[in-house]
């Protein structure tokens, strides 16, 4: 899905994957045939067992402040002590992220059995405890639901869900 965020992606940096398909078959991808974009990824297989970046070299202090700059700026915008997921809908075309348009909507702090909409950033959906998948996936519908009566935005899943 190409993780990343506003310091950079995963994909900038993968020289190659090794996966493997439904059938067991193991098999590696490599620049330029490997497509990464905005929470996607050409890569169809569900395994992914191994990777190779290729990293810069840069000053170890300066690694080291951008690391800090980096945790300061999760600590204090995710809820990073509680159970959660990450983020959980894509960011949708335009100026607005989706965690500003459920904060909009006036859905922080809304609940769904033992999942609850978190307070501190709204694209987040925190798991007490007795949460069930279920739970979650209530809120999910109701969150997205509400953003759409509210905005008519679409809030497209980040996560993946199995089922």
């Amino acid at each position: 899905m190409n993780a990343g965020g506003r310091f950079g992606d995963i994909g900038a940096v993968v020289e190659s994957v090794t996966v493997m398909d439904k059938q067991g078959d193991i098999f590696e991808r490599s620049k330029p045939d490997l497509i990464f974009d905005y929470r996607t990824t050409n890569i169809t297989a569900k395994f992914i067992l191994a990777a190779k970046l290729k990293l810069d070299g840069a000053d170890p202090e300066q690694i080291l402040r951008t690391v800090q700059e980096i945790w300061i700026y999760k600590k204090n915008n995710q809820p990073l002590n509680t159970k959660n997921s990450g983020c959980i809908f894509k960011n949708p075309h335009g100026p607005t992220g989706a965690g500003a348009l459920i904060d909009r909507a006036g859905l922080k702090g809304l609940e769904s059995g033992g999942a609850k909409v978190s307070e501190k950033h709204a694209n987040f959906i925190i798991a007490s405890k007795g949460c069930t998948s279920r739970d979650v996936m209530n809120l999910i519908e109701t969150v997205k639901e509400k953003v759409k009566e509210k905005f008519d935005v679409d809030l497209e899943l980040e996560i993946e869900i199995w089922k």
